[in-house]
């Protein structure tokens, strides 16, 4: 004969725990619940931080292309009369700070170009932490 109030009775509570699907089951499920929420929120945190580091990485270059553009503009001073003029010292000085500030802004604009450009990327694959 098969009497199956009295199999349940021989089985251990842990047992009966697991067969059911019982609490500690579903403590680990809301705790896996839990930790991917916290992954999900933890991304969509890192995420805004990446775009607002890449807008302002973009500006940056932006205004340094501004600037070194006027620099490129301002040689066209060196035709005027005035500047044919001025004292030697004061048109080398003219020159060479034009020079180092056009230099400057592309070596600004070419190193934010490339991290606007690969810095998202190698983020993302990059390891957790």
């Amino acid at each position: 004969f098969f009497f199956p109030a009295r199999t349940s009775r021989w089985l251990s509570r842990s047992r009966r725990g697991r067969a059911t699907g019982g609490p500690t089951y579903m403590l680990i499920a809301d705790k896996h619940r839990l930790e991917n929420q916290t992954k999900v929120k933890l991304l969509a945190i890192r995420e805004t931080e990446l775009e607002l580091y890449v807008q302002n990485c973009r500006q940056v270059g932006f205004v340094a292309a501004i600037i070194g553009g006027l620099a490129y503009f301002s040689f066209l001073y060196t035709k005027r009369d005035y500047y044919q003029e001025a004292h030697w010292f004061a048109r080398v000085l003219y020159v060479t700070g034009l020079t180092c500030t056009m230099s400057l802004a592309l070596t600004i604009v070419l190193g934010t170009t490339t991290i606007a450009m690969l810095g998202p990327g190698l983020a993302l694959r990059g390891p957790d932490g």
